[in-house]
């Protein structure tokens, strides 16, 4: 297995668990501190609205209680953060590991994927994270449980991440590009800058059920009644909606 597979799957878990022991929702004596700051605050609201704005992809959208999914929303993108920084890490101190040695069962899969060790890790953590049910499906199951649903939690992570939108090359007109970033633990050193998500798929066209991936699913529907020209068609225009 692929280092980048090893740590998107590995050891962004162990990093999830590990905050809880930091988390957002409850009171902990050895954050009191901490937790009282305006920054802490500013992300513990940064969090709940983010997580709010997950909403159905459908018309009528419904959307997640923020308060509920913040604190293991919050495990997800910071113990994402800090996995992929230590997979950096490791490939800064050992250049020689860039180059993927996987098992010799999954030989083929892996060195004819293409994937780099940082795309890796994305994929990986996105695995982890399969499910058939519908959408509307999961909402359902997962509205009054804590963690994310499934079909969101990979996007709403990686949409926190300019790392993923640097690792596949995404620009800010496309759905996955990163958004602003929520932080508790603000790193120290000076942030690039990056440009603005223009893409539709942003927060407040979630709530609003007008996104570019409801365009997509209408133009499916509508072309499976007209055949091979209706669905060529459809690949046009789903093409023209990702490109911008």
């Amino acid at each position: 297995m692929s280092l980048g597979a090893k740590y998107g799957g590995i050891v962004s878990t162990m990093g999830h668990e590990l905050f809880h022991g930091l988390g957002l929702r409850d009171q902990k004596a050895h954050l009191s501190e901490l937790q009282t700051t305006k920054g802490y605050q500013d992300a513990k609201k940064c969090y709940g609205a983010y997580y709010a704005s997950m909403c159905t992809v459908e018309k009528n959208p419904k959307c997640p209680d923020g308060d509920i999914k913040m604190d293991e929303g919050f495990c997800d993108v910071e113990g994402a953060r800090i996995a992929f920084s230590l997979l950096e890490k490791a490939l800064q101190s050992n250049p020689q590991r860039r180059a993927l040695k996987p098992l010799e069962d999954v030989r083929d899969v892996q060195e004819k994927s293409g994937y780099t060790q940082q795309q890796w890790f994305f994929v990986m953590m996105g695995l982890r994270n399969c499910r058939l049910e519908k959408d509307t499906e999961q909402f359902e199951n997962y509205k009054n449980d804590p963690h994310p649903r499934s079909s969101i939690r990979t996007i709403a992570t990686i949409m926190q991440m300019p790392e993923f939108s640097k690792a596949f090359g995404c620009r800010r007109n496309q759905n996955m590009y990163h958004e602003k970033p929520c932080e508790a633990f603000p790193q120290a050193e000076e942030k690039p800058s990056f440009e603005k998500k223009t893409a539709q798929f942003r927060d407040v066209n979630r709530v609003s059920g007008d996104t570019s991936i409801i365009k997509i699913r209408a133009m499916f529907k509508e072309a499976s009644g007209k055949g091979a020209m209706g669905l060529a068609a459809m690949v046009s225009g789903v093409w023209m909606l990702m490109m911008g």
